[in-house]
């Protein structure tokens, strides 16, 4: 974060702790069957419960029950990040927003009440200590974040958590979670930018049928072996990705969100660890002692517009651009894929490509947009027409008969998006399911290839 934007919030930078951006989203499912870590839970939550009860003069059975499981999740969340680094914090957000709005996304136990009188009480006994407090600015913020407590950090010693290759093997996502995610137009944070929230939605058949299809997935995903085949460094997390980024260290189930307030915009796959790394150490995942390849569909979105279209779909549906660079330039590709995208949400003040000298081409970035407008002019009515989250809807529904194809022979499969990742010797299996699903949509035959 940059000091001059903290400094704006009162925020001094000199009294950040290291690494005070370096940090996890508090998960409300998190759960442990290590009794050594249950242990250790149990002898920090005992005080803050004593203040707790000490403080009220009726003491419901139930509220009782509400709080201690609360205090529970609490510590979980900061042990396991303390025991990844003893720097590292958690971000936990405490207003009624966070805690009343999303009751769908919490475990009934975290009323709103007895989550803030866990909080209180943790602080108060000295379990826990705020090292950053909330802020907003036009382009973000963050929630408070928290650590236990240096007195607290004792009793971790002599407490062993299993860690291999990076990943904290003892704690676990309840498999009670919401699977099934939507999320609304978000609040106005200036210049046109919002901030999405999980939102509450009404059930349908649809969204049960999503969820029992994930009730599929998620056991095969939970049962195997997933590593990355090499220790994994802050550095190797991939942060342009959205999401959640408390799954990195070892989510492996999946949950589906969907995007402005709508089941028909968004709906992709969110929440394993493989989707969170950088492109490079993709190739090393093994699955369950195999080797892996992965898949990807080839420009799917504009083979998509193609296919609604009644058109042939090119074997690289971007060529019409691509060739323009001779093929000896695969940034290139990477700035017309990014642009073609960013033109079907916006119009022509999009800002792609970025990150991408455009100079030894001799031309601007409107001039490279219209190049890429021109370039596709039986697709000129999906430019500016907000198709994206359409269109991952589409890919995210492809993406779920995929998995589920493998899920119900037992085979993990995982998807980073519109690509999958499989063990070596399903590679031809997976080709042709990626290309039946779509060909049984649309009666066409899009490009495939291996990464």
């Amino acid at each position: 974060m940059p000091d001059d934007i903290l400094r704006q919030f009162g925020i001094d930078p000199a009294t950040l702790e290291p690494l005070g951006d370096y940090s996890w989203a508090f998960d409300p499912w998190l759960e442990t069957d290590n009794p050594s870590i249950r242990a250790v839970v149990e002898k920090l939550a005992a005080p803050a419960m004593q203040l707790w009860t000490d403080s009220r003069q009726r003491r419901h059975k139930k509220v009782q029950s509400n709080v201690a499981s609360c205090l529970q999740v609490i510590l979980l969340n900061l042990i396991r990040a303390a025991k990844h680094d003893t720097r590292l914090l958690v971000g936990i957000g405490t207003g009624h927003e966070a805690l009343n709005s999303a009751k769908r996304y919490r475990p009934e136990f975290m009323a709103e009440r007895a989550f803030i009188d866990a909080m209180e009480a943790l602080e108060n006994a000295g379990i826990i200590a705020r090292t950053a407090a909330p802020f907003h600015y036009s382009r973000g913020g963050q929630v408070t974040r928290y650590r236990l407590t240096d007195a607290a950090m004792l009793e971790l010693t002599g407490h062993p958590i299993e860690k291999k290759a990076g990943f904290l093997q003892d704690f676990t996502t309840s498999p009670a979670r919401e699977t099934i995610r939507l999320k609304d137009k978000g609040v106005s944070k200036g210049k046109g930018r919002r901030l999405p929230r999980l939102c509450r939605y009404d059930d349908t058949e649809v969204t049960q049928q999503m969820r029992d299809n994930l009730s599929r997935i998620n056991p095969v995903l939970a049962g195997a072996a997933l590593i990355p085949g090499c220790n994994i460094s802050a550095g190797d997390y991939d942060d342009t990705r959205p999401g959640d980024y408390s799954q990195i260290e070892y989510g492996k189930t999946l949950y589906r969100v969907f995007n402005h307030g709508s089941f028909d915009l968004g709906g992709r796959f969110y929440g394993g660890w493989w989707q969170y790394v950088r492109k490079h150490i993709r190739p090393g995942i093994l699955i369950n002692g195999h080797r892996t390849i992965e898949a990807d569909y080839s420009g799917l979105h504009p083979a998509i517009l193609f296919a609604e279209r009644g058109l042939d779909i090119p074997l690289d549906p971007y060529s019409a651009v691509t060739d323009l660079s001779n093929g000896k330039d695969r940034d290139w590709r990477k700035a017309v894929k990014r642009t073609f995208n960013a033109l079907l949400n916006a119009d022509r003040r999009t800002q792609e490509p970025r990150d991408f000298d455009l100079s030894p081409y001799g031309i601007s970035k409107p001039e490279f947009q219209q190049m890429i407008r021109a370039a596709f002019p039986e697709l000129q009515d999906a430019f500016g027409s907000g198709a994206g989250r359409r269109l991952q809807r589409i890919d995210s529904d492809l993406m779920e008969a995929i998995l589920l194809h493998f899920a119900d022979q037992g085979i993990p499969a995982l998807p980073v998006h519109d690509s999958g990742i499989i063990q070596e010797d399903r590679r031809d299996e997976l080709l042709d399911v990626m290309q039946d699903v779509f060909k049984h949509r649309y009666g066409k035959t899009p490009p495939v290839r291996i990464e």
